[in-house]
């Protein structure tokens, strides 16, 4: 004796599209959790470095978004090491990176739960 079973999928509105643009929306705000959370971490001198990352924010689309520092000098900057005698406490080189991994749980978890399907 055979098993028939049936199953038919009727779409809420709206929902697919909720659905297919949760990642991008999360990954967005991975990058903007980062960046913000970053800030006091860039190094500051002029200013120029923080106003010029804060400016640019969040770049990019579909899921592959980037953050950085638009300046000249930003890619030097990024790798002094940590002994650097920075002008200004918690500042360091990598702030983005150093940020993100410092935090990635607590980053994820909240992109996650704010783009969360209701």
């Amino acid at each position: 004796m055979a098993n028939d079973v049936s199953v038919s999928v009727k779409w809420e509105p709206g929902a697919k599209m909720a659905l297919m643009s949760a990642p991008d929306k999360m990954m967005y705000a991975i990058a903007r959790q980062t960046l913000d959370r970053s800030l006091v971490h860039i190094p500051f001198k002029s200013g120029k470095m923080r106003q010029t990352s804060m400016a640019a924010g969040i770049r990019g689309s579909n899921g592959n978004y980037y953050i950085g520092s638009y300046t000249d000098y930003a890619k030097y900057v990024w790798v002094m090491p940590r002994k650097t005698h920075w002008s200004e406490p918690g500042t360091f080189g990598k702030w983005y990176q150093e940020t993100y991994k410092k935090f990635m749980k607590n980053i994820v978890s909240i992109s996650i739960k704010e783009n969360e399907l209701k």
